[in-house]
């Protein structure tokens, strides 16, 4: 019969045993309890009554969790390993899963223990009688390693999805420890490539570049969207904003570098300044052009009028004195001198008052459009333009912001070419009104008249530009363009529909 030795009848062996610092446990060579301290005892939340004696395996089972190892089977290989070999051997971060004696549920407590354990052999029988083991409790230490995982974990799981290029290079001779995938986009390099290797080997950044990036870094200890010029695994060149902060890692200064490509914005950018500086060139040469406009119409209205002025008074004066001493020819030729020149002076008027309106500073106010259409009527009444053959019907119009001068040429140009290619009808019918569209209001014009051929349509708001004989119709061919312009100023649109013989209508609209 095998009689375990009484290791408790020691003098004072568990008082010394006590006294001891930390969390020890002898256990007989068949793995039974022999003696815990007070340490031990609070640690693994037992009393020694209840477990001296028992099976340390059945007083603290196996792990529960199947993704642990398996305490069991460690701990057993290693008492038998200090049974067989009579060697001191240690254990780290067992895992035991501890019923909590406070709780009525049967909750159990994880706990993580590193154990080293000695045989005590007795000399005369040269057998081992006892195993001492020293247990520490290293929860907390497995808890912050696990804290610490998980944060690296979180670290490199998003380095790697980052749509951004990032690298960890060691400072002392530059070498990348680790590079994300999006360094493949950015530098044509893969992550395995870059690893092991330097900026410098690889050749991703120039001499001048590194020696900028350098003197950044001494000055400031970390880069701000620097911006760089990096050099691709093909030779290429792009551009990137550049971050980078100095990091410790597993005991080694480090660098860690975002890139943002910039590459096509660099492009972009490019071709703005391209863009403006053309513009520039444009605004310049329409300048040019403006100022010999200018000069044009300075010519025209000092230059022209004086011997326009004389052609029509000596016309005048054959007219008054010798139309009874010339035949009918003529009467016929005086009265057609006088009335191209009375043309050529309307003609200057209407060219300088569309030079004069590019120039026209507007006082946008609230306008009563349709107090102006009243009033343009109106005048057209006093000078005998309008007759009783001519019906115009004037529906509701609404308010609008715009310069009054600049309206009242609007609707006085309109309304006269409503009335003139209407004309010729038995009645003519005139109709002005608004409506919304998409939000907007649109006025409209619409007459019975002749109308125009749409094919012609490019060619309604041009200067001098008319789609209809001057026999049939007079006119300079300058007030739509007017009208046009007067229209754009206000940020505006303005269009037409027509059919021949069938009339036609204008529309308008101000930003």
């Amino acid at each position: 019969m095998n009689i375990k030795p009484d290791i408790s009848s020691l003098p004072d062996f568990q008082n010394i045993f006590e006294t001891i610092p930390g969390m020890y446990l002898i256990l007989f060579p068949d793995f039974s309890i022999a003696m815990v301290n007070g340490a031990f005892a609070r640690a693994t939340m037992t009393k020694p009554e209840d477990i001296i004696g028992r099976n340390i395996f059945e007083v603290f089972p196996e792990s529960s969790n199947t993704s642990e190892a398996n305490s069991k089977s460690i701990v057993t290989t290693s008492f038998e390993r200090v049974l067989k070999d009579r060697v001191t051997d240690k254990v780290e971060q067992l895992r035991f899963d501890l019923l909590n004696p406070e709780a009525n549920n049967n909750e159990f407590i994880t706990k993580y223990w590193s154990l080293s354990s000695v045989p005590v052999v007795n000399k005369k029988s040269d057998q081992v009688e006892y195993i001492v083991s020293s247990i520490e409790d290293i929860t907390e230490v497995v808890r912050l390693q696990k804290v610490e995982q998980n944060s690296e974990d979180r670290f490199f799981k998003i380095f790697n999805m980052s749509p951004e290029a990032k690298a960890i290079s060691r400072i002392k001779d530059g070498k990348f420890l680790y590079a994300n995938t999006a360094n493949e986009k950015l530098t044509g390099w893969t992550p395995e490539e870059m690893i092991g290797k330097s900026s410098e080997e690889l050749r991703i950044v120039d001499e001048d570049e590194r020696a900028r990036i350098r003197e950044l870094m001494k000055a400031y200890g970390h880069l701000r969207d620097t911006e760089i010029k990096i050099r691709t695994k093909t030779g290429e060149y792009k551009y990137a904003y550049v971050n980078v902060e100095m990091i410790e890692l597993d005991g080694e200064l480090c660098s860690l570098s975002n890139f943002v490509d910039i590459t096509e914005r660099r492009k972009t950018e490019a071709q703005i300044i391209k863009l403006n500086n053309d513009l520039e060139q444009n605004v310049l040469q329409l300048k040019s052009v403006n100022k010999e406009l200018e000069s044009f119409s300075y010519s025209v209205s000092h230059d022209l009028r004086a011997p326009l002025r004389a052609i029509g008074g000596y016309a005048q004066l054959l007219s008054e004195e010798y139309s009874s001493k010339v035949d009918s020819d003529g009467v016929y030729m005086i009265n057609t001198i006088k009335k191209n020149a009375a043309k050529m002076g309307q003609l200057i008027d209407d060219l300088l008052a569309f030079s004069r309106l590019g120039k026209k500073e507007m006082v946008r106010t609230e306008v009563n459009m349709e107090a102006i259409v009243q009033s343009v009527l109106s005048e057209l009444r006093n000078n005998s333009t309008l007759n009783d053959k001519i019906n115009i019907v004037v529906l509701p119009l609404p308010v609008m912001y715009a310069d009054y001068n600049l309206m009242i040429q609007v609707w006085m140009n309109l309304i006269s070419n409503a009335i003139k290619y209407s004309s010729k009808k038995e009645k003519s019918e005139i109709e002005i009104g608004s409506r919304m569209k998409n939000d907007i209001p649109v006025f409209y014009i619409k007459d019975n008249g002749v109308g125009f051929d749409m094919k012609y349509y490019d060619k309604l708001f041009g200067v001098f530009q008319r789609l209809h004989r001057t026999e049939d119709f007079e006119g300079t061919g300058v007030g739509l363009a007017l009208v046009q312009r007067i229209i754009s100023k206000h940020n505006g649109k303005i269009w037409a529909k027509a059919e021949v013989d069938n009339g036609a209508t204008f529309y308008f609209s101000l930003g």
